[in-house]
């Protein structure tokens, strides 16, 4: 017997998702401002390093809008694919094509911080988590297209 899909969860998730969302873009706009404090908490650290000059400082800005601007590209893929499983299409292309995406971007993300790893050397934990979780949703990804596979094939059968 077929069941309807959880609604709350998926509602739930929609909902922190699109939090998240807002809270990117405060992030945006405090960007400038989170750079440079971060900046002196390098020196502060290490205060054998040389301060970061400006244009250096303007790159790490820019990577860090690069990050935010993807991070919102998984973040709207990720509520697609919510709204996709709300409609019961869990075994679908457009899932699968979703799931593509939101890892897709887990992956560029990794690359980032570890652009911004030349200047924050912890970034490589931020390298080592995104790239998990795009592998992870990269398998996931897979086993739900053999699933929609199998799925068209019994389909096609009955």
């Amino acid at each position: 017997m077929l069941r309807k899909p959880l609604k709350l969860p998926v509602r739930l998730a929609r909902i922190l998702a699109l939090l998240l969302l807002c809270a990117l873009a405060l992030l945006s706009v405090l960007l400038p401002t989170l750079v440079d404090l971060l900046c002196e908490a390098r020196a502060g650290l290490h205060p054998q390093l040389p301060p970061l000059p400006t244009g250096q400082k303007g790159l790490l800005l820019a990577l860090a809008y690069v990050m935010v601007l993807v991070a919102a590209g998984a973040i709207l893929f990720l509520i697609r694919l919510l709204r996709s499983i709300s409609r019961g299409k869990v075994f679908s292309e457009s899932t699968v094509l979703h799931l593509l995406a939101v890892s897709l971007c887990c992956f560029l993300e990794a690359l980032l911080f570890l652009g911004t790893s030349v200047w924050f050397l912890s970034s490589l934990l931020g390298v080592g988590i995104f790239a998990f979780i795009g592998l992870c949703l990269l398998t996931v990804r897979n086993v739900m297209s053999e699933a929609c596979r199998i799925k068209a094939e019994n389909d096609f059968t009955i």
